[in-house]
């Protein structure tokens, strides 16, 4: 880092309409200086032609912010802050310094300068936060294009720093992943409901065939029938009994003892406490235990399923009949439930794969959109930047990125006025001046500042 020396504490103040204009060449030498320029710096104009921009220096200034203005203006970003210049002699003045890339036919040739007078409170905090910066005290900030920014992770700064293809991406991921996760919620909470459904039709059917089994037990008790053959017709009666297609219900004493099985007619009679399941559960006690202890309830265990090479898990319901000491069930195969899930989990899932297509096309279709206006806006704008004022600004739209688009043809034709007229000012003033060669008197010409304009 170039260090400029010496340098005074006199801070020389610029007059308020003072516009500080400079150019120079890609490696920041200077190429054009005006002469606001020229007074401030305290050189002289064929002092500053061609010598380096840094000249001007003042120690005081961070290397990181010279850092952060070659960083931005290099990535063809405007650059804006407050900067502390040395005069010549070894004075100093604070300008707000606006920075920019010269574009000539698509590429960067050179950058300009535009400086204008810092503000007092401006100027304070400036220097505050240049201090911190040169002491290695700054914690927590930073420059970037000339801003003081807080580091560390923010939201907002990283939404910021998004591209528009980016941001639509972000955007359908989070869309994508609310549609999911609803539709895998819902999904859950439909399979616990199913299953919820299911079984309380089972203990529906239950009930029904327990009252059943009651009319018969209430035959035995009239006298129309022995207990012996209500208790065999009620078995009967059970046993082609169905509901749902192919459930059957089963009748087992609190020995256990098969009293009858529609499906296993080879248990009927037998001793059960012995049966288990693969888990080791002996589910015949337990549909015992929980006659005993409840009157009633749901077991879950294993069970062989028609059509099946293994057990497969079942939920059965029992209820006990007293007078008789049965066990009355039924039960559901919980693949069967998870059957009837996973079609409604293609369908549901169906549905959210087309919203999800839905949404992306719409976002792909409008980012498209928003690219091409975003790039053709950035072209005009450049263009204008390098002195084509012919190119036509084409307004493709009613929204915002319209509005934008009249902005910048409004000061398209702005600019082009103003540069046209400025252009015939000085031809004016060209044949002013050479009619002023001509005249054989002394002539000198002075602006209300006393800067001399032809002498």
């Amino acid at each position: 880092m170039r260090i400029n020396q010496p340098v005074t504490d006199r801070e020389y103040l610029l007059p308020e309409n003072a516009l500080i204009v400079s150019k120079t060449d890609l490696k920041g030498v200077i190429t054009y200086v005006n002469r606001d320029f020229v007074e401030a710096s305290g050189f002289k104009e064929r002092e500053l032609l061609g010598a380096p921009h840094n000249i001007l220096r003042h120690p005081d200034m961070p290397a990181a912010a010279f850092q952060d203005l070659w960083a931005t203006l290099e990535a063809g970003k405007p650059w804006s802050a407050l900067v502390k210049n040395r005069r010549k002699n070894g004075d100093h003045y604070w300008v707000v310094a606006n920075a920019t890339p010269i574009w000539e036919s698509g590429r960067i040739s050179g950058y300009m300068s535009v400086r204008t007078p810092a503000s007092r409170a401006a100027i304070a905090a400036a220097e505050q936060i240049y201090r911190d910066l040169r002491e290695n005290r700054a914690r927590g900030v930073a420059l970037r294009e000339g801003q003081v920014v807080k580091t560390g992770f923010s939201l907002g700064r990283l939404l910021a720093g998004l591209q528009l293809r980016h941001m639509f991406a972000a955007m359908a991921a989070l869309v994508a992943a609310v549609i999911l996760l609803g539709t895998g919620i819902n999904l859950l909470n439909t399979r616990n409901k199913m299953l919820s459904e299911r079984q309380v039709a089972v203990r529906h059917e239950v009930e029904t065939a327990l009252s059943l089994v009651g009319r018969y037990g209430g035959l035995a008790r009239s006298g129309a029938l022995s207990e012996a053959e209500a208790r065999q017709q009620a078995a009967e009666a059970l046993k082609t009994l169905r509901y749902g297609g192919s459930e059957y219900f089963w009748i087992n004493d609190m020995t256990p003892r098969m009293v009858m099985h529609p499906t296993k007619p080879e248990l009927d009679g037998k001793e059960l406490g012995g049966i288990k399941d693969p888990n080791g559960l002996a589910l015949f006690s337990e549909f015992v235990k929980v006659v005993s202890q409840r009157g009633g309830g749901f077991v879950e265990y294993e069970w062989p399923k028609p059509g099946a090479s293994a057990p497969q898990p079942k939920i059965s319901y029992v209820q006990g009949y007293a007078p008789w000491g049965w066990v009355i069930g039924s039960g559901i195969y919980v693949d069967d439930v998870q059957a009837d899930f996973w079609r409604q989990t293609r369908f549901e899932g169906g549905v959210a794969l087309l919203v999800l297509a839905a949404l992306s096309l719409i976002l792909w279709t409008i980012l498209r959109h928003m690219n091409g206006s975003v790039r053709e806006t950035i072209e005009v704008a450049l263009r204008v930047a390098s002195g084509d004022f012919q190119t036509q600004v084409e307004i493709h739209s009613r929204n915002e990125m319209g509005s934008i688009q009249r902005a910048l043809k409004t000061l398209q034709i702005k600019l082009g006025y103003d540069i046209n007229q400025s252009r015939r000012d000085a031809e004016e003033m060209l044949r002013v001046k050479i009619a002023l060669d001509n005249v054989s008197t002394g002539v000198m010409i002075v602006d209300a500042q006393r800067h001399v304009i032809y002498a």
